[in-house]
């Protein structure tokens, strides 16, 4: 619970310590998973057939994220840091603790503003979290990074 705490509140040292914390990757997946699961159920509309199915797609779509942003991170020039996969899904998973509020998404009143609060908040997390697994100086290479696998994250959920 403080990993997550600290992730929301854009506490940079939580990554840098869940990056060397490697039995930290169960709790980190325990978060990206939860966090999908609130996507799938904010955004069933109703249609509680479609959740397992919106889950799945979520979680898929977060491990795309990961995967491309792990990729591009290490083929750019600069970075000090060659994290590995199990590096990048502790990061991305403790950085995914926003997600958690698509949940209320379900209520009318919150179907619009909670995913997409969640959405900004959630990548605003995850580039600070790529900046402590890269260890890029600056906040600019981190945030393209991340924004390129974002967007293939976004396409791959709204295309399923």
């Amino acid at each position: 619970m403080n990993r997550i705490v600290r992730a929301i509140q854009f506490d940079p040292t939580v990554y840098s310590e869940i990056a060397a914390d490697k039995g930290g990757l169960f709790q980190a997946l325990l978060i990206a998973v939860l966090s999908s699961v609130a996507t799938g159920i904010g955004s069933a509309k109703g249609d509680p057939q479609q959740i397992p199915y919106l889950i799945m797609t979520a979680f898929i779509g977060w491990l795309i994220w990961m995967v491309t942003t792990l990729v591009i991170g290490t083929l750019i020039p600069g970075p000090d840091s060659q994290p590995n996969l199990g590096t990048i899904i502790r990061v991305g998973g403790i950085a995914s603790a926003p997600g958690l509020l698509r949940l209320i998404a379900y209520l009318p009143p919150f179907s619009v503003i909670a995913p997409a609060g969640a959405m900004i908040w959630m990548f605003a997390t995850t580039a600070i979290a790529f900046q402590q697994a890269f260890q890029f100086k600056n906040l600019s290479r981190a945030l393209g990074v991340t924004l390129i696998g974002w967007i293939l994250y976004q396409w791959f959920y709204f295309k399923m």
